[in-house]
């Protein structure tokens, strides 16, 4: 999976959490534009650790505020997770 496929996955994930379409995910700056809550934040993340089967520290993500950023982090902890289970 590349980076452009993670983001348009999580792309999906936060829209269908916060109740967006998925382009206002993709159009917005920022997340605050989005109005994201701490509660919403918890779901995004649960949601991302059951669809990408990684963990992620809530401490990791406080201070990513888009997008792109998001799918940056989620991507390397796939990477790393594929490193990981070859042994590299």
């Amino acid at each position: 999976m590349n980076l452009n496929q993670v983001k348009e996955k999580v792309a999906n994930i936060i829209a269908d959490v916060i109740k967006v379409k998925v382009d206002d995910v993709k159009k917005a700056k920022d997340f605050t534009e989005l109005k994201i809550d701490d509660l919403d934040s918890v779901d995004i993340i649960v949601s991302l650790q059951k669809e990408f089967d990684i963990y992620i520290l809530t401490e990791d993500v406080q201070t990513i505020n888009t997008l792109n950023k998001l799918a940056e982090y989620v991507f390397g902890k796939l990477k790393k997770a594929e490193r990981d289970k070859s042994g590299y």
